[in-house]
């Protein structure tokens, strides 16, 4: 299969969803950055991907499954006469997508109606009862199996895509040892092990570091290192500006990184950005491997999927910011990203055809921006951020108090009364700018000046 047409969303389509009313949107084949003020719908969007993503693996063993829960449903302003108004939920919500599944277009859907159980649609095959527990069964057009399928038992046959959603909790998500989500350092049931709480997954070291530990112990067993092992080791020095090798040190027990500089780190001494980045990669890494053994130390390489990340600059300094989205589609080359951002210094390193603005797009933009100043004007729509804001309001008041201050002719007593009142405003609010508060003096003791030369003729 070429490229990521082992599973690809292209479209989008969301109807009574959190916020959006009827929204489309185009998808990029390999990275698409969302960016909107807050509230505009970011995350709203990428739970709909997840719920998307998740139609496709529910007739696979051990995935886990999210549904759309009453909360997806869009509130509405309902108004009555006499001018009463309540919130009320819509009917219901869809979230339909179109795309490739291994190499056939195809279109599938999640939707639930407000008091009914939810229901999913593939190709035009309406399944229902997932509520209640009952297995839901697609086409095999859908390509992951149809319930009889024996995944494990034929790993040259089908390459399984990753997929995974990473939250902004996800530094800080409880590990598997815990009842939560990650892949756990004991897999047992086979390649689809891989899907184990990818709706919200954890880039936790714990979790990297019990990964690992069994890694070292099987390569002790078994004389040699396990595949997973250098997919990992690989992945992450991709992906990780500064990392030239990763192992396992028995004597700290923790996962220790030879840096270019030539120091050595151990895991829980680097930096939240630092370790985010590590675990991130060597999760998606982890869970490639497990999903298809048969790629050996080439899985995070040759693994198509999804993966959907939530405010990727997360911890990170401006300096990785701009290198982090070349450095995942460098690692991940056939994989498909979307992810969401507040970072300037990363909208600026995307290509053309790769930011959806919200509330505004529905596909992404033809444009790519040449500058932080580009990316913060022109697609965050923030316009005079040379200054901040207090400098701004300065500036501002000063002006208007120094076209009173700078008459020559005319000055009344209203001039004089305003001058006073304001001169003491502001001397007093930006006390703490020394050169601004003797300008302004300055300035009204010159106006004080002429005032009293006029009154004297």
């Amino acid at each position: 299969m070429a490229g990521n047409d082992v599973l690809r969303i292209d479209e989008i389509r969301l109807q009574h969803f959190r916020c959006f009313e009827d929204a489309e949107f185009r998808l990029a084949p390999q990275f698409t950055l969302v960016v909107g003020d807050n509230a505009s719908g970011k995350t709203a969007l990428l739970r709909a991907l997840v719920l998307g993503v998740g139609v496709c693996l529910a007739d696979v063993p051990d995935a886990d499954v999210p549904r759309m829960a009453y909360e997806d449903v869009r509130y509405r302003l309902h108004e009555v006469p006499g001018g009463a108004a309540f919130l009320e939920h819509a009917t219901g919500a869809d979230v339909d997508c179109v795309g490739q599944v291994y190499g056939v277009q195809s279109s599938w859907g999640n939707r639930i109606g407000v008091g009914t159980d939810d229901s999913v649609q593939v190709n035009g095959r309406t399944a229902r009862g997932h509520t209640a527990g009952t297995p839901v069964r697609y086409t095999p057009e859908l390509g992951f199996g149809t319930g009889d399928a024996n995944l494990a038992g034929r790993p040259d046959e089908l390459e399984m895509p990753v997929v995974v959603h990473y939250a902004t909790g996800r530094l800080w998500e409880r590990t598997v040892a815990d009842g939560d989500a990650g892949v756990g350092p004991l897999p047992i049931g086979g390649r689809t092990q891989g899907y184990n709480g990818w709706p919200k997954a954890a880039a936790s070291g714990d979790l990297l570091v019990r990964w690992w530990q069994r890694q070292a112990l099987i390569a002790f067993h078994d004389s040699r290192m396990p595949p997973s092992v250098e997919a990992v080791k690989s992945a992450i020095a991709t992906c990780v500006r500064g990392c030239t090798d990763a192992r396992f040190d028995p004597r700290s027990d923790d996962i220790v990184f030879m840096l270019e500089d030539g120091l050595r780190q151990p895991f829980w001494m680097l930096s939240d950005g630092y370790r985010n980045m590590v675990a991130m990669a060597a999760d998606i890494a982890i869970r490639a491997s497990l999903l298809n053994p048969h790629l050996g130390s080439e899985a995070a390489a040759k693994t198509p999927g999804i993966v959907l990340i939530d405010e990727i600059d997360l911890h990170l300094h401006p300096k990785w910011q701009r290198t982090v989205v070349e450095d995942l589609r460098r690692t991940f080359p056939l994989v498909q990203f979307v992810a969401t951002t507040h970072s300037p210094f990363i909208i600026q390193t995307m290509r053309p055809n790769e930011i959806i603005r919200l509330p505004d797009d529905s596909a992404p933009i033809d444009y790519s921006p040449g500058s932080v100043d580009d990316a913060i004007r022109e697609v965050m729509g923030v316009e005079d951020h040379d200054w901040p804001p207090r400098k701004r309001e300065m500036a501002k008041q000063a002006a208007e108090l120094l076209r009173v201050l700078r008459k020559r002719d005319g000055i009344t007593a209203e001039d004089e009364q305003l001058v006073t009142e304001r001169l003491d405003e502001l001397l007093s609010l930006y006390s703490s700018d020394p050169a601004y508060c003797a300008m302004l003096q300055v300035e009204a003791e010159a106006f004080r000046l002429r005032s009293q030369a006029g009154a004297t003729r």
